[in-house]
């Protein structure tokens, strides 16, 4: 517990951020622990995991001693390695998900324990004189520093560990050790430990079978491993090195149990003296390789990063650091806590995308299993956009994974009796792992998000090779699919109804008409009678080829016209809104100031009682100003926002960001900045009480969003580009950087005006609060900020 010695020491505004009495360090650069906090062990673990998409290595000690058990949850993960286990449902009806899917926890290979003088150094112990932890944002590392001091000759041991996930490698991760005596020499031990027996806590049961093929040596081992239920394989390669020791200091041990290797080494270290040990990983996987040459691509790469070295590894990662800094930092001037947490959240986003057209992101990234590795709507609504204006191609390996899953989606379809292709709502292979139908596969927005993605992704990039080849077969099954799932209702004057659904409110369930998902899939059942149009003419072969193969016929494609012009959009003459659903408005009212705002309700209520409370859970209707903001004037945005603001209670981390946004743009200054930080603090400052469980990793692209989108009010209309800076009364100014069909642009906005740059590509008209501008090479536009 933290116990507080002085009332002076407590950061108000920590306390009031976070209901703890101080915040972590302020830096730009950096997050700092400054001493072990037991109870805080596993939120930390999750700030300092890393990863690169592929490997995801959650922020553990080294030390694995049993007074640090119950504090530590370590994990290994891989992107893409499942296992799964049966639902066991007491009534079972069509359509019900059937198996729980879940990244597995794998070995870990982290583990190592080191002696000065035959005592252990840990962090729980008096001789411990300094503990230090940083996560280095501008280089990509993790870095832990210790001072021990040895009581019995009062020698003093420096120890400095290193550890990356490398961006450059991407099936390579290593941690190097250097320890250092100071006044005298020290006997140091190294104890080195894999883990075959890590425990996912999401499911019951180990789920991979370690060393169907192995091969041990005294500098470490090489295996592959079968995961027992999804036939999946992968292997592992593990090589230690060390300099600074006799080569007769290394033993290697191997107790009768071979599941659990283990080596040690002993040696004297003079004083100044450096011992470096240096653990190098590689892994590789059947989603990307061979099974019968897993074993062969881990063992050649692993002994390339030995020969190598550390130290080139370390170069290679701080190069791709920098690379992206330069591509898509957000300079924030005049409030460096703000700063740190957007650096915070562009890190964590951009070492969670695995560049592989066959795997994505998952809600937690790989930093925590809470939400089993489940890929979600997050990804294309929330994190894609990030991607998509600073590296493009990284938006197409998101939209790519949908389209390899495309047969799964059909599956889906027909299993819920419909036609076309239905995207599971959470899964990892495609297959629904949701068990909650009534707000999980009841989320046809869903099947409107991704081609919302794919029309997004085209008009930044111009790429019509993807939608021509990719694309328009994902835009014309899932239009198929929502086409079917509606209905012409007499008692709505004959309107296209979609009914029993659940939109972005998950406290709205089996729902009629909820709006966002009518006028999403009328924007998405409009876009695909355009592709349709497009394709037919521009490239008829193509065409011909997809139509035969989907017996896509053109009456099919005018009942999709029809359907977009008939579909029901609620809306409330008397309060100038729309409504939420056919029933929102009936719901019983709530005093929300008995309502805990962040925390999901969901757990605390019975559904029957939940659903009748006026209460929503995150943006829905304020989402829908957003998303579709070319079909609202600001009156409108305005009026729902007024409305359904006091209403929403933000129990989901994917509320703030989207208020921000739309706060900004209707001028409602104070809100926009109040929930931009909600956003930009909810892993950092721990506001939900649950990054022990993982990053929050649409939160996460949201700050981005609130900050680009919102404060610097980019939107992508049919008209092109456009911006409507304001600037937070807390900053002096910020800065970023986007691209657009081409274009590298750099935005810089300060006390009184505004700048825009075409840093690179063709001349390009965008408009700056509606008035159009010519932006040419070295001739940046600069106008008065507004707002």
């Amino acid at each position: 517990p933290c116990t507080v010695q002085d009332y002076a020491l407590i950061d108000v505004d920590a306390l009031l951020d976070t209901a703890r009495p101080q915040r972590a360090p302020v830096d730009p650069w950096k997050i700092i622990q400054t001493a072990w906090e037991p109870l805080r062990a596993r939120y930390w673990e999750t700030v300092f995991a890393l990863s690169n998409g592929l490997i995801g290595l959650r922020g553990c000690l080294e030390e694995r001693s049993r007074a640090l058990r119950p504090f530590q949850t370590p994990g290994m993960y891989l992107n893409g390695i499942y296992g799964y286990e049966a639902y066991e449902h007491p009534w079972y009806f069509p359509g019900f998900a059937t198996r729980k899917h879940a990244m597995l926890n794998l070995p870990d290979w982290c583990i190592v324990h080191i002696y000065v003088n035959d005592t252990h150094v840990s962090v729980t112990s008096s001789q411990l004189q300094a503990f230090r932890r940083e996560l280095d944002l501008r280089d990509g590392v993790l870095r832990t520093f210790m001072l021990w001091k040895d009581r019995a000759s009062g020698v003093s041991v420096r120890i400095e560990i290193i550890r990356l996930v490398s961006m450059a490698r991407r099936h390579s991760a290593a941690i190097q050790f250097t320890i250092t005596p100071v006044g005298g020499s020290a006997n140091v031990s190294l104890r080195y430990a894999v883990d075959q027996h890590p425990t996912t806590s999401t499911l019951k049961d180990q789920h991979y079978l370690c060393f169907r093929r192995y091969q041990i040596a005294p500098d470490g081992f090489l295996a592959t491993c079968a995961v027992n239920k999804s036939e999946q394989e992968f292997a592992m390669a593990v090589k230690y090195r060390v300099n600074g020791a006799p080569a007769e200091a290394l033993i290697h041990s191997l107790g009768e149990n071979i599941v659990d290797p283990a080596w040690s080494l002993t040696t004297d270290v003079a004083e100044a003296t450096t011992l470096t040990f240096t653990v190098h990983a590689c892994f590789f996987t059947c989603v990307e390789t061979p099974a019968d040459e897993l074993m062969e691509h881990a063992e050649t790469q692993v002994l390339q990063d030995i020969q190598d070295g550390f130290p080139a590894l370390l170069r290679e990662q701080r190069a791709f650091w920098r690379a992206y800094w330069r591509r898509a930092d957000v300079r924030i001037d005049g409030h460096p806590a703000d700063q740190q947490a957007v650096r915070f959240s562009l890190f964590h986003l951009r070492q969670s995308h695995p560049d592989d057209p066959h795997r994505s992101i998952g809600a937690n990234g790989l930093t925590g299993d809470h939400y089993c590795g489940h890929v979600f709507w997050d990804t294309e609504m929330y994190m894609l956009p990030h991607f998509l204006y600073t590296e493009p191609r990284l938006a197409k390996s998101l939209l790519m994974y949908r389209y390899h899953l495309l047969d799964k989606a059909r599956q889906r379809a027909r299993e819920m009796d419909g036609t076309g292709a239905m995207y599971s709502w959470n899964s990892i292979n495609g297959e629904e792992c949701g068990t909650v139908f009534e707000a999980s596969t009841a989320q046809y927005h869903l099947q409107s998000a991704i081609p919302f993605a794919i029309a997004r992704y085209v008009d930044a990039t111009d790429d019509a090779a993807f939608l021509r080849d990719y694309g328009a077969e994902i835009v014309f099954e899932t239009a198929r699919y929502m086409a079917g799932r509606g209905a012409y209702v007499p008692h709505k004057g004959g309107r296209f109804c979609i009914n029993a659904v659940c939109g972005p409110d998950e406290y709205a369930c089996g729902v009629n008409n909820n709006c966002y998902t009518n006028m999403l899939c009328q924007w998405h059942l409009r876009y695909a009678v355009a592709v349709y149009g497009w394709l037919r003419k521009t490239y008829p072969t193509q065409w011909a080829r997809l139509t035969n193969q989907l017996a896509l016929r053109e009456d099919e494609v005018r009942a999709w016209q029809r359907a977009a012009d008939r579909i029901y959009i609620p809306f409330n003459k008397r309060l100038g809104i729309h409504e939420q659903d056919d029933t929102f408005l009936s719901l019983d009212p709530v005093d929300m100031g008995t309502v805990p705002h962040f925390t999901d309700i969901r757990e605390k209520l019975h559904p029957l009682n939940l659903w009748r409370m006026q209460v929503v859970k995150q943006a829905d209707v304020v989402l829908l100003m957003f998303v579709l903001g070319d079909q609202f004037s600001k009156r409108v945005k305005r009026a729902n926002y007024e409305f359904y603001e006091p209403r929403t209670c933000h129990g989901s981390s994917l509320s703030a960001s989207i208020h921000s946004i739309v706060a900004a743009e209707i001028g409602k200054h104070d809100d926009a900045y109040t929930y931009f930080r909600h956003s930009a603090y909810m892993d950092l400052n721990d506001f939900k009480n649950n990054v022990a469980e993982g990053v929050h990793s649409a939160c996460l692209g949201g700050t981005w969003m609130a900050i680009v989108h919102g404060f610097a009010g980019m939107r992508t209309y049919a008209r092109g580009l456009s911006f409507a800076p304001t600037l937070p009364a807390a900053w002096e100014g910020y800065r970023f950087r986007v691209v657009y069909r081409g274009r590298h642009l750099l935005v810089d906005v300060r006390e009184g005006r505004v700048r825009v740059t075409l840093e690179r590509g063709a001349p390009l008209r965008v408009f700056v609060y509606e008035k159009p501008v010519q932006l040419q090479r070295r001739a940046p536009y600069v106008g008065e900020l507004r707002g």
